[in-house]
Formats: C-alpha cells, sequence, structure tokens
C-alpha cells in the first residue's frame, strides 16, 4: 500500500525520528511511504538514510488531482493532531477521497494549557468566542477533537493517551524503539569523547539529550540544581547537554549550576549521539506522575535503556513497567534532593549501575522493535483504512 506520513515540522524532534524509522520499517515489509512537511526538509539524512519519499505538500496535491496511480487508495497518517498536521491531513484526505489517521505522542491539552497559562476549558471558550489567538504548530482547542473524532483511526505512543479518542474510532498502541547502535555502545565509557569534551577521569558524567520547553523546564529545572548539591557532598558530577534551553524557563539557580557543572555540546546529529551517550555513566530521565508526563514515551528512554547505562527516571509512562532497583532506580519526587540522592547511589555500587545497565539493555532489547510497531501498524491500516478490502 502507499502511506504517506504529514508531520507539522520539520525533522528536528521526536516526531521526525519516529516517522523516519517506522516508515523505513515499513518499506522494509514491501509498502510505498512518503513523508509530507509542511517546508523543505534542510537535513533529509538527519536521522540516517530515508528508503522512502520525501514529497511536497504542492507535489502531492498535482498527483491528486491529476488522478495519479501513485496516491490511488493510500493512507494518510497525520504525525499528531496539531493544526497545521490537521489541515494539510484533512486537505490531501478530501482530495484522494480517502479517510485519515491520526498519531498521538503528547498530551496535546496539556501543552496548549502550559503555553497559554490557562485551563483547557477557558481555551475552548475563548476559541468558540474568537477571542483565542492560536498558534498552528499547536492544536486548536475545537478542530483539534473533530479531526480525531473524524479518523478512521489514531494510533498513540502510549495507551494513557487512548482517553483523549473520541468514542468509536479505533485505536491501536505501539511502542517506538531506536537505532541498533545504541544497543552496540560497550559498557565502558567512550574515553575519547570524553576527552574530548575536557572531562577529568574522576568525574561521573551524565548526558541530557533534547530541548528545554514550557512543559519540561520544571523538572530539567530539578535535574541542573542536583550538580551543586552533589558537589557539596563530595562527588564530582558533570551534566554534558545536547539541544537547546530556553533559559527565560530557568531558574537562577539551575542557570548557574549549569554555568558551573554543565557542559553545552550544542546541535549534535543524530548518527554522532550513541558516541555522546557512550560517554556517560549515568543517564536521568527526570518526571513526575500527572498530565504531562503520564502520557508521553521520552524517546530518550529507549536509547537510555539500551545504551546499557543505569536509568534514573520516575513511575511514570513507559516507566511504571520498569522494575525500581532491577531496570532503573526510581525517583520519588523528582527534586534536586531527589536526584542527587540516586545518582549518589549508583556512584557509591558500582555493581548496582552494572547490574541495573545489564538489565535496562535486556529490556529494551526484549520490547523496543520498529519492526514489531511497524506490524502492528500495517495491520491497523488493513483492518480500518480499507472498508472494502481492498
Amino acid at each position: 500500500m502507499n502511506i504517506v506520513f504529514i508531520n507539522y515540522s520539520l525533522y528536528g524532534g521526536c516526531s521526525g525520528v519516529h516517522i523516519h524509522f517506522l516508515a523505513n520499517a515499513l518499506q522494509d515489509r514491501g509498502h510505498r511511504c512518503f513523508v509530507a512537511l509542511p517546508v523543505e526538509e534542510d537535513d533529509p539524512y538527519y536521522f540516517g538514510t530515508p528508503r522512502y519519499t520525501f514529497l511536497s505538500v504542492d507535489d502531492a496535491i498535482i498527483l491528486l488531482k491529476g488522478n495519479a496511480p501513485l496516491l490511488k487508495d493510500a493512507v494518510f497518517h497525520a504525525w499528531t493532531p496539531r493544526e497545521i498536521s490537521r489541515r494539510l491531513t484533512t486537505g490531501l484526505a478530501r482530495l484522494a477521497r480517502r479517510p485519515y489517521f491520526v498519531h498521538l505522542e503528547d498530551n496535546e491539552e496539556y501543552i496548549l494549557e502550559s503555553l497559554h497559562h490557562k485551563p483547557f476549558a477557558q481555551l475552548e471558550q475563548e476559541a468558540r468566542e474568537g477571542s483565542l489567538v492560536c498558534n498552528d504548530a499547536f492544536i486548536h482547542p475545537l478542530r483539534y477533537r473533530e479531526f480525531l473524532g473524524g479518523a478512521a483511526g489514531v494510533t498513540c505512543i502510549i495507551k494513557a493517551l487512548t482517553r483523549f479518542v473520541p468514542e468509536g474510532v479505533p485505536t491501536q498502541v505501539f511502542w517506538p524503539s531506536c537505532e541498533e547502535a545504541f544497543f552496540r555502545i560497550p559498557f565502558s565509557h567512550n574515553k575519547k569523547v570524553r576527552q574530548q569534551l575536557g572531562l577529568r577521569d574522576d568525574e561521573t558524567v551524565l548526558v541530557y539529550p533534547g530541548a528545554v520547553h514550557a512543559a519540561n523546564a520544571p523538572i530539567i529545572d530539578e535535574l541542573f540544581r542536583a550538580l551543586p548539591l552533589l558537589a557539596e557532598q563530595g562527588y564530582p558530577v558533570r551534566l554534558v547537554r545536547c539541544g537547546f534551553d530556553k533559559d527565560e524557563l530557568l531558574s537562577p539557580e539551575a542557570l548557574e549550576a549549569r554555568s558551573r557543572w554543565g557542559i553545552q555540546a550544542g546541535h549534535v546529529a543524530a548518527k554522532e549521539l550513541p558516541h555522546l551517550i557512550g560517554a556517560a555513566d549515568i543517564l536521568v530521565q527526570p518526571g513526575m506522575p500527572g498530565p504531562f508526563d503520564d502520557c508521553r514515551f521520552p524517546s530518550k528512554l529507549t536509547f537510555f535503556l539500551a545504551s546499557g547505562r543505569p536509568v534514573i527516571t520516575a513511575p511514570t509512562n513507559i516507566g511504571k513497567l520498569l522494575r525500581d532497583g532491577e531496570h532503573c532506580l526510581y525517583l520519588h519526587d523528582s527534586s534536586a534532593g531527589d536526584i542527587a540522592a540516586q545518582i549518589r547511589r549508583l556512584m557509591e555500587n558500582r555493581d548496582l549501575a552494572r547490574r541495573i545497565g545489564e538489565n535496562g539493555r535486556a529490556f529494551a532489547r526484549q520490547h523496543f522493535s520498529w519492526e514489531r510497531a511497524a506490524a502492528a501498524v500495517e495491520s491497523f491500516y488493513l483492518k480500518w483504512g480499507f472498508p472494502h478490502g481492498k
């Protein structure tokens, strides 16, 4: 079958990496995949070699209006219900006279609340009144529910997201995976990268990739503020960051801690990330059970676990399926003191750190697979995207 993924932005974030590997895996299963973006992709090899085809929105419209067989009986899959992808998907599906699917990877309502600092019910009311200024990079509080309600099916990255799907709309949950390179990272740390970063042999190294934004800033603030606590207790720790922070979202204490004990690696190409993760001793994904973390699947956790490093995380989202003390160490409240205590515990018990790293990798190998994800999505398409048995 022909499958058209429609993303709301460029490839730089989690949406891009998920589309890339799922599309490649579906190509390997004999399907023809296309990725349509609202703007031209400036780095199509960011996540590796695409075996699918990039398709501009204009080209897709031309093909559909010309009744080209290339997109005949295509499956259209909107990657999240944000306004840009909603408009593109409904337009293309209407031209093709085909049903569409939608993917959920976050609690979009909570993200919109964080953006506007207002409860979602108030945002809905303002949208009805026409007083809400909407950003197309996020959901529209009214249109997104209509969009989900009109879908042939909704895929979800974690089961908790299915509660946002209107009754009667089929759902399919699949977990993401990561590149095989993360499973091949040696258990011993990458000395070459550590030397390049100016790290001492006696320093315990943490690595945290990804951007700081309104929804995750509070927990990253706590991660930064854990560093001086460890230093005061005589535990030399450095945090290597890649990605970019919105400094205005962080406290003065966190900014000072980052300046003194952090190293900013800047933009790191996806293919280089396994080398950077290989320089780490411990990996921390802080979080708190609640409306944001419960409804997401942090992509970092797939390669954190696959790397064989001991992982510290919270009992939320995929973390709830890990066993504390076996696959990871649990955080209790993700405060700076809590994060520092769990890091210190691993620094003081190398056998525990080694065992957790090994068990975490085994968990990742057992549960994370793009091939299995592609098989599940393929079956979902075939069941709900072709009602006449095509």
